[in-house]
C-alpha cells in the first residue's frame, strides 16, 4: 500500500511540474509556476518519505522474520 501511495505521490509531482511548464509558456503570472513547482516538489519529497518508510518497514519484518528461527 506504501508503495501504491509513493507512485500517487510521483504521478501528482509530474502533474505539477507539467502543469507548471504549461502556466510558463501560457505566460501567466510567475507566482503560479512558483506555486505549482513548490506544490511538485513537496509531493516527491512525501513519495520518498513513504518509499523510504515502505523499506525500512520491510527490513523490519525480515529482521524479525530471522529472530523467530
Amino acid at each position: 500500500m506504501a508503495v501504491a501511495a509513493g507512485i500517487g505521490l510521483i504521478v501528482i509531482a509530474c502533474a505539477a511540474f507539467l502543469g507548471a511548464f504549461v502556466m510558463h509558456l501560457v505566460g501567466r503570472p510567475l507566482g503560479w509556476s512558483v506555486l505549482a513547482v513548490v506544490g511538485g516538489m513537496g509531493a516527491l519529497g512525501l513519495a520518498g518519505v513513504t518509499f523510504i518508510a515502505d523499506l525500512a518497514d520491510r527490513y523490519a519484518k525480515r529482521l524479525q522474520h530471522k529472530e523467530e528461527h
